[in-house]
Order: C-alpha cells, then sequence, then structure tokens
C-alpha cells in the first residue's frame, strides 16, 4: 500500500503526430502486441484541409507502469508511411490528464465518450486559453479606483479634537502681524533722509 505523500503512477501515454489518414482499425494493428496489457484506449482521427492537416491522436492507458516503459522504448518514434511515401514519426508522452471514463453501468451503456463528464472536463481544460496577469498599469489603475471607492463609501471621520489641532496647524502657518513699535521703526527709518552739509561760498 503506498504512502499518503506517494503519487499515483502515471498510466496513461497520448501518441501524436500519427497520419491523418491513419484509420483507427490500421492503429490497433501496428500495436496489437500490446493489447493485452492496455485497459483502455482512445482515438481520435486527423483531418486534412486546403489551409492545414491535422495529425491523428491516440490515448492509451496501461495496467501496471513497466508496460508503461516497454511500449515508451518500442513504439516512441515509430514511423508510419502514407500513400504518398510521406513519413510521420510518432511522438509519445504522458497525458496531461490521466484519468479514464469510469466503467459504465447497463443504464449508462448508450452514453457515448464526447458525453462522458470526465472526458468533457479534459476538453475544456486543454481548450482553455491561458491566463496572464494584467499589466502593472492595469493593476495599478484598479487599485487607485477601488481607494477612490472606499473614500467614497467611508469618507474621513473628524472629531473635536481633530478640528482643533487642524486649527492650531493653519495658524502656525500663517504670517504673524507686526507690533506698532516694530512699525514706527520701520516707517521712520523709510523716510529719513540722510541730510547733506551745506557748503556755503564767501563772497570775493
Amino acid at each position: 500500500m503506498s504512502g499518503k505523500g506517494e503519487s499515483k503512477p502515471k498510466l496513461k501515454l497520448i501518441i501524436r503526430y500519427l497520419p491523418y489518414c491513419l484509420t483507427e482499425q490500421e492503429f490497433l494493428k501496428s500495436i496489437a502486441s500490446f493489447m493485452d496489457t492496455i485497459d483502455y484506449y482512445y482515438y481520435v482521427v486527423g483531418k486534412k484541409t486546403l489551409q492545414k492537416e491535422r495529425e491523428s491522436l491516440a490515448y492509451v492507458h496501461f495496467t501496471h507502469p513497466s508496460h508503461v516503459l516497454n511500449f515508451y522504448h518500442a513504439f516512441d518514434g515509430h514511423a508510419f508511411v502514407d500513400q504518398r511515401g510521406k513519413e510521420y514519426k510518432c511522438s509519445i508522452e504522458y497525458a496531461p490528464y490521466q484519468k479514464i471514463p469510469r466503467k459504465q453501468t447497463h443504464s449508462e451503456s448508450k452514453v457515448t465518450l464526447e458525453e462522458d463528464a470526465d472526458y468533457l472536463k479534459f476538453v475544456d481544460q486543454i481548450n482553455k486559453p491561458p491566463e496572464f496577469l494584467p499589466s502593472a498599469e492595469v493593476q495599478y489603475e484598479e487599485k487607485k479606483k477601488k481607494e477612490e471607492k472606499e473614500k467614497a463609501i467611508n469618507p474621513t471621520k473628524t472629531t473635536p479634537i481633530l478640528e482643533e489641532l487642524k486649527s492650531k496647524a493653519q495658524n502656525q502657518l500663517k504670517p504673524k502681524p507686526r507690533s506698532t513699535a516694530q512699525k514706527r521703526i520701520n516707517n521712520t527709518g523709510r523716510n529719513t533722509k540722510k541730510m547733506q552739509p551745506i557748503v556755503r561760498i564767501a563772497d570775493k
């Protein structure tokens, strides 16, 4: 029995880059020697259009980790050649979604794989576009809007003590009026002119 911290072994593989024209029967024939170690498979046939070519792919689930390694070493890079002589080398890797559809009961025997809840969840995961974090500018604008909204909901509260402190602080910033004596000194100094000496010239 595996420990609580141990992860389950990966038993499901995905085989990519199979020829688009490879039928399911031809694929099963190519892996016939491994079928006794496989308890589940799903084949997706490819398609070719005027614009692009979509290769076929397959999912296979093995009963034991040793079978996974044996299949990988024997089949990875296996070459398929189509009718026109084009060569396709398949690539094998672990399937991103390791679960397989549960066994169907008699009442569920008419449910297809495309209707299975686990399979639909898997398709949704692989088709989901990547999520990117917003840029620093967007994050800043969102934070600014949030702060303004909070200020509007909860305006700054004031108390008599705060008002008194605020008033004192404003008074300290105002210029102090000059005293009357200081004004007289300034006015006297401003109006007093320096007397020039009078020079008298004697008559000759």
